[in-house]
């Protein structure tokens, strides 16, 4: 029984301790502003940040003063050397209202919005594997997953390191 359990742990610690290959993002469209649509294919050589939040959820709703600072920062590509850096934001809200409302009050205004008012079955979130809110996941320019959950500093220093060092 130790030596099972000791295995066990064994192989959680592997899998912690050496990153998985980055996996593919799904592939997805949003709605842009007016009736642009942005697909994963037309984001490529980008870095994307998508963020699945929802207006009733106070967790997510508190990294959004940091997120809207760090779209600000880099949303120019002159300031990164030309690259892009954008945000995608998929909303869980099932009503419209409530939605357009937080995003207003919470001054989310990047161009990419998506919604499809399905909450936890909608389909962005069985795409994506999204258990909790916030979540989020990061994109690189050859549309792969680089990192899960990064939210404040930790999402700040990740993005600086890879537009301006880069």
């Amino acid at each position: 029984m130790k030596n099972g359990i000791w295995c066990i742990l064994f192989l959680l610690f592997v899998g912690f301790a050496f990153p998985q290959e980055e996996q593919t993002a799904p592939s997805f469209t949003f709605a842009g502003k007016g009736n642009d649509t942005i697909t994963n294919t037309k984001l490529q050589g980008r870095l994307v940040y998508i963020y699945f939040w929802a207006s009733w959820n106070p967790a997510s709703r508190k990294h959004h003063p940091a997120l809207v600072k760090l779209y600000e920062k880099y949303r120019m590509k002159a300031q990164t050397g030309g690259k892009r850096f954008d945000v995608a934001g998929i909303s869980l809200d099932e009503q419209d209202y409530n939605r357009l409302l937080a995003m207003k009050q919470d001054d989310l205004h990047w161009p990419y919005h998506a919604c499809d008012f399905k909450g936890w079955e909608g389909s962005y979130v069985l795409a994506f594997g999204v258990k909790r809110i916030p979540a989020s996941f990061l994109i690189n320019e050859q549309g792969k997953i680089i990192a899960r959950d990064l939210f404040g500093k930790a999402l700040e220093q990740t993005v600086d390191s890879l537009l301006v060092s880069n």
